[in-house]
């Protein structure tokens, strides 16, 4: 009498850990060497993939879009209003200059593709549709991250500004302030036309 459920259950039960298992071997995590750390290098983002949330893959730093490009750095859930608070900001000086792109970038520690699929779809699930393709996820070890950037924790959102090779130029941490934010615009400035 319970023979055919069981059996109907352990055929689903198969299907499904074969299916998982065959994400998991596609799958293409980020893997990055600390042994690549040059010390007394200047501090860079090394070769990673990402997604927006519209499915778009980019391998930075050879696809940064821009001569400038911002990230903004969550480590977790947690700081998402740190994150958040610089995005306005940000937009504006976007609109300023015309060789900067911004991109929000949450990181998470790595995952299988299954797992990456469901946390994207769950992120695209809660994002405007304009900030889908401004929203990158980055799935990747943070602490070997954070190394080759030259941040010391991620204890707080973490703002870089890239050039086009991915050096670092510029490095701000937290919710952003005026000092910041000044900070970062006396750069731009600096790489830039405009006044």
């Amino acid at each position: 009498m319970f023979s055919k459920p069981i059996n109907f259950y352990s055929f689903c039960l198969i299907i499904f850990c074969s299916i998982l298992v065959g994400c998991v071997a596609a799958s293409t995590n980020n893997n990055l060497s600390e042994s690549s750390v040059v010390p007394g290098s200047t501090p860079s983002l090394p070769a990673v993939e990402l997604a927006d949330l519209n499915g778009q893959v980019y391998e930075f730093p050879k696809d940064l879009p821009a001569s400038q490009n911002v990230l903004v750095l969550g480590f977790s859930h947690e700081q998402k209003d740190s994150t958040q608070s610089w995005m306005a900001p940000l937009a504006e000086l976007e609109t300023k200059y015309s060789n900067l792109s911004v991109f929000k970038v949450p990181v998470i520690d790595n995952k299988n593709a299954a797992l990456r699929t469901i946390i994207r779809n769950g992120m695209r699930s809660g994002s405007e549709e304009g900030a889908r393709s401004k929203t990158l996820t980055l799935f990747v070890d943070s602490k070997k991250l954070i190394e080759h950037l030259g941040i010391t924790d991620t204890d707080q959102v973490s703002v870089v500004l890239l050039n086009s090779n991915g050096q670092v130029e510029w490095l701000g941490k937290g919710s952003v302030n005026d000092g910041q934010l000044s900070g970062l615009t006396k750069v731009l400035k600096s790489k830039s036309n405009v006044g």
